[in-house]
């Protein structure tokens, strides 16, 4: 149903103007009477819009509705709104427009007979914000994944501006599609948000403002200073080019020369925060230009906060997103970005907004939005191990997702280019992952696990627990036994028919290839013992030296065979 008023005056307490409203439901307009209508938009939360029927009861009882159903029908149904001024002193063109999505009905009955339906609406985000989600992303740019993300969603999509460069590797990981748009968005210093009738990723701009004019079309203005902590100082290692990357935001160029009123809120926090906070970047920092990146968005965001003003208008196109131009105000005028808006609408047809914005040379996301999701200690399964960059790395696969991670660093307790252990886990094996800072974004391999399908080495399996072992899936082994009195220590390959054992029984050191050979080899060799030494072969055994050979007994010396050959060229007897 259509309402519409008379003109206001021009002082703050009646400053509104007459409009006409018109509300579809489901694309049919709504006939019946509207007492109320209030649409309260943000450019970081969920629009949400609340239009109240009047409809006076009927004569018999307990049928003072004349059908619920009517009204509970809307639920789920596409809502738009549409408030065009009318008195004159505002050009109709300068209307409000918004579609949404009706999401609660209510039926007050009250013994008077003048009963009311409240009909709430969201903005279609709500659709963003319904369940939370994991994917991965390879080789994308931010711009790319928030349009592929947002167009799987029946939202109109308005602009989106393009990110510099590409991430090797973006997680969304519990977060609702609405959450992480705005967490991409905030990192390449956009504002992600629904306008009314399209959802936009866009920095703030002044092009386009709405003219607001002091006592005219304007009520009242505020306008607030403050003070943030306004400068950074970072650090980031890079494990794939071993550097590390260090960074003062005091170093980076101004983003744009304020105006001399806007300087005073960032001069004089400077004055009261005289070193650089620190702030640690829980992403991968590929490059310095990176890192440079990451402070000036958390700079800008600082200064996005320190100025906040307020107004109150009769202009219905005043919208979030987009920015208004104060005049006749002296040295407050100016154009500022609009953060939120409420608009209202009464039941004698005059319509008025108030609004809160900031400087459009000052407006920035909120830091609020740099919050990465953060990830406990997580199982995954191995699926490569054959790293093209030769690190040490693996690919592991979560059950909580269908792909397969990028290479991630596999913990050694000595990982050195000259000595350590080198060791990696098998495909199929399960491996325990954490996460540098949390970050999903940044695994870390920190070792392998046992399961039902892939217990420990029987044989290794100890009630005592003496047995230490490495096994290799050739079957080669390495085993220290620390059972008291009985320490051994073996080396063997598969089969144990070629093994080295250590034992402290005896104690002893048996060398052994049962179907192979052993030979010892070197510039000199020495077998030295205190007692015997028994050399015994099951057929020859044959004693050779290129030069001389010498078999001396310090009391006694014996030859002995069924038949003895002494042949020399010389042979000397003594």
């Amino acid at each position: 149903m259509e309402i519409q008023g008379k003109a206001g005056s021009k002082e703050r307490a009646e400053l509104e103007t007459a409009a006409i409203c018109t509300v579809r439901i489901d694309n049919k307009e709504i006939k019946q009477t509207l007492s109320s209508i209030q649409l309260d938009q943000y450019i970081d939360r969920h629009h949400m819009l609340q239009v109240r029927i009047k409809q006076v009861g009927t004569a018999q009882s307990g049928q003072d509705f004349d059908d619920p159903a009517d009204y509970t029908a809307f639920l789920g149904k596409s809502i738009s709104l549409n408030v065009k001024p009318t008195g004159g002193m505002v050009d109709s063109s300068r209307e409000l427009e918004f579609i949404g999505i009706v999401t609660q009905v209510s039926l007050d009955n009250s013994i008077d007979g003048l009963n009311t339906v409240l009909i709430t609406s969201h903005s279609p985000t709500i659709g963003l914000d319904n369940s939370k989600k994991n994917a991965f992303f390879f080789d994308q740019s931010a711009s790319d994944i928030i349009g592929s993300t947002l167009r799987n969603h029946p939202i109109t999509l308005g602009n989106v501006d393009s990110s510099k460069g590409v991430s090797k590797f973006t997680v969304q990981y519990r977060e609702s599609d609405y959450d992480f748009v705005r967490r991409l968005a905030f990192h390449y210093g956009k504002f992600a948000f629904y306008d009314g009738k399209e959802f936009c990723v866009v920095k703030a701009s002044g092009s386009g403002a709405e003219e607001l004019t002091w006592r005219e079309t304007l009520g009242s203005f505020s306008f607030g200073l403050g003070t943030a902590d306004p400068e950074f100082t970072s650090s980031a290692y890079n494990y794939e080019q071993s550097k590390i990357f260090t960074q003062d935001s005091k170093s980076l160029p101004a983003q744009s020369s304020l105006p001399a009123m806007l300087k005073t809120s960032p001069d004089a926090s400077k004055n009261i925060f005289k070193n650089s906070g620190f702030t640690v970047s829980s992403r991968f920092i590929p490059d310095a230009q990176s890192l440079d990146e990451i402070l000036q968005v958390e700079k800008n965001g600082s200064l996005g906060k320190m100025i906040q003003c307020q107004g109150y208008s009769i202009v219905p196109k005043v919208a979030v997103g987009h920015s208004v131009k104060i005049k006749g105000m002296s040295k407050l005028d100016g154009t500022f970005w609009v953060n939120s808006v409420r608009h209202i609408f009464n039941e004698s047809g005059k319509y008025h907004n108030t609004f809160i914005c900031t400087p459009v040379d000052t407006a920035f996301p909120s830091t609020r939005f740099n919050l990465q999701p953060f990830t406990d200690l997580q199982s995954a399964v191995v699926v490569d191990n054959d790293d093209p960059e030769k690190l040490g790395r693996i690919k592991v696969k979560f059950p909580w997702i269908q792909d397969s991670t990028i290479w991630v660093r596999y913990l050694s307790f000595n990982a050195s280019q000259t000595g350590g252990w080198y060791s990696l886990p098998e495909i199929d094996d399960i491996v325990l992952v954490g996460f540098e800072m949390g970050n999903p974004e940044m695994p870390v391999a920190l070792g392998s696990l046992y399961d039902k399908n892939n217990p420990p080495d029987s044989k290794a399996v100890d009630s005592k627990n003496d047995i230490r072992q490495f096994l290799t899936k050739g079957g080669s082994l390495i085993q220290i036994k620390d059972t008291s009195g009985s320490e051994e220590i073996k080396i063997s390959m598969k089969d144990g028919k070629n093994s080295i054992v250590m034992q402290t029984s005896g104690p002893s050191i048996t060398i052994e290839s049962q179907n192979g050979d052993i030979s010892i080899k070197g510039k000199s060799v020495t077998i030295n013992s205190d007692q015997n030494i028994e050399i015994k072969a099951g057929g020859d055994l044959k004693a050779e030296g290129s030069a001389n050979l010498k078999l001396k007994g310090g009391m006694q010396s014996d030859l002995e065979g069924n038949m003895v050959n002494v042949k020399g060229s010389m042979i000397k007897l003594n």
